[in-house]
């Protein structure tokens, strides 16, 4: 009686589970598209990157600011 208890708990605790996964990635799917990402999460740690480019030297001032107006659009 307690095992038939236990997989009962076991498997609503699964699709709870299901559910909150899917509501994610239907909330990150209205951000995000393939490669281009708005997600508020991922511009940021772009920006970032950018900024880290930048200061490497990797990157000119004129790419700079032209790849800083895109990721701030």
């Amino acid at each position: 009686m307690v095992f038939h208890l236990l997989g009962w708990i076991l498997v609503v605790w699964f699709i709870i589970w299901l559910l909150r996964k899917a509501r994610y990635h239907r909330h990150h799917h209205m951000w995000c598209d393939g490669q281009n990402c708005n997600h508020p999460i991922h511009s940021n740690r772009a920006l970032d990157l950018l900024k880290e480019r930048f200061a490497k030297g990797e990157i000119n001032k004129e790419e700079y600011e032209e790849k800083k107006k895109v990721l701030s659009a």
